[in-house]
């Protein structure tokens, strides 16, 4: 199971080395000496913010992604929410935080990320609600199917039919209708065929 520090150490880590920082930033030596401090892993993420801050003088986005992986680890993950927020309001103060943006991808609303019930709620920042692909949002994907199917229009419409539009499930029904050996048949018959064949038959033994 991996451990607070652990979790902040990686993460820290990572940011250094995407942000090519391992010259002016020695990750280890900057870690040993915050430990022998006996300072927090969370203040040691706050550390490093302002530090990035001073570092970098363009704009700065963080994206942490599988955000719903993150609130399910073993330690509780208020703190870095918390800290996520301490920066945003220290925009009022301190201008340079305005170049500083996380944006969380998965999962989740605003109101799930702090659980701790004598602090305030997450209530900065912004939810983008995803759906599914539209027709004219999926059109690109018809591409695909030229030459391959007699109406590639209407094979894709009949796909968004059976996977309401889901990203990955309307990608991969469109993959195993490319691959399908018959497609004389009409496009409600083909796309019914793939799927009930491919996927919902002994699913079981088919899932990838």
């Amino acid at each position: 199971t991996l451990r607070e520090d652990q979790w902040y150490a990686g993460t820290i880590k990572r940011l250094i080395d995407d942000l090519h920082l391992q010259a002016k930033i020695n990750f280890s030596s900057w870690w040993k000496d915050l430990d022998a401090q006996s300072i927090s892993a969370v203040e040691r993420f706050c550390y490093f913010i302002d530090l990035l801050l001073t570092e970098i003088s363009q704009d700065i986005v963080i994206f942490v992604e599988e955000i719903d992986s993150l609130l399910s680890l073993n330690f509780g993950t208020d703190g870095f929410f918390m800290l996520i927020r301490a920066f945003y309001e220290q925009r009022a103060e301190n201008k340079r935080y305005n170049r500083l943006t996380f944006a969380f991808l998965g999962v989740t609303t605003p109101a799930d990320l702090i659980v701790s019930k004598h602090s305030s709620t997450f209530n900065i920042g912004r939810a983008v609600e995803m759906s599914g692909f539209q027709s004219h949002e999926a059109e690109l994907l018809q591409q695909g199917l030229v030459g391959r199917v007699g109406d590639p229009q209407a094979v894709l419409a009949e796909v968004l039919q059976w996977t309401g539009g889901q990203p990955f499930l309307t990608q991969k029904v469109l993959n195993l209708v490319i691959e399908a050996t018959d497609v004389s048949v009409s496009p409600q018959t083909l796309v019914e065929q793939v799927v009930t064949s491919r996927i919902v038959d002994n699913w079981e033994a088919q899932d990838v």
